[in-house]
């Protein structure tokens, strides 16, 4: 087989699994939070950045995958009263591993999760919480607002217009072990380095 065939198929493969990405994350129902048809109430922002956390779940990989248990746990920071909509992932299954979710004020209460979201409710204990996941292998997402990126989460989220959006603190990401699709990065609005 002549090279030119050879990358051909290579950019097309590539270009399929962009694609396919971009779909999956562009027809999701949260991504316009605004967008509300007579048949279905529109959905909360609350809900938005769960779907949304779900969906990233599935392009991270941990380095220490082995070593998984058949659960992933998600821990969500926060005050209870903003936080009841986050219960509906309990259950859920991402990459065949079943989404265990702890909601909780005290960070201690999180210790072991794979995955945190520190809510904006919880801005009191944002950078201490981040201080004492650095390097570890946990996925941090938060909406916590007017905070420096490069000081903030892994994952940023912020609704504009309407729109999810995010941004990703690849640094972060990779000091702590985790990987991140490029797919997802193309999505971003930021990919801070």
């Amino acid at each position: 087989m002549s090279r030119t065939p050879r990358l051909f198929a290579v950019t097309a493969v590539r270009a399929l699994s962009v694609l396919v990405v971009a779909v999956v994350f562009a027809t999701l129902p949260v991504w316009n939070v605004s967008d509300s048809k007579a048949e279905s109430p529109p959905i909360s922002d609350s809900q938005a950045k769960a779907a949304f956390l779900v969906n990233i779940i599935k392009y991270v990989t941990w380095s220490q995958e082995s070593k998984l248990s058949r659960n992933i746990d998600v821990g969500v920071l926060g005050r209870q009263a903003s936080l009841d909509v986050w219960k509906g992932l309990n259950g859920k299954v991402v990459n065949g591993r079943k989404l265990n979710l702890l909601v909780s004020s005290d960070l201690d209460d999180l210790t072991g999760c794979q995955v945190i979201f520190i809510d904006a409710s919880a801005i009191k204990q944002f950078t201490r919480t981040l201080s004492h996941l650095r390097g570890e292998p946990v996925l941090t997402v938060s909406d916590v607002e007017g905070v420096n990126p490069l000081n903030g989460a892994m994952v940023n989220l912020t609704i504009r217009r309407g729109r999810l959006s995010f941004t990703v603190n690849l640094k972060e990401l990779r000091a702590s072990g985790l990987q991140i699709s490029s797919n997802v990065l193309k999505l971003a609005t930021e990919v801070l380095k």
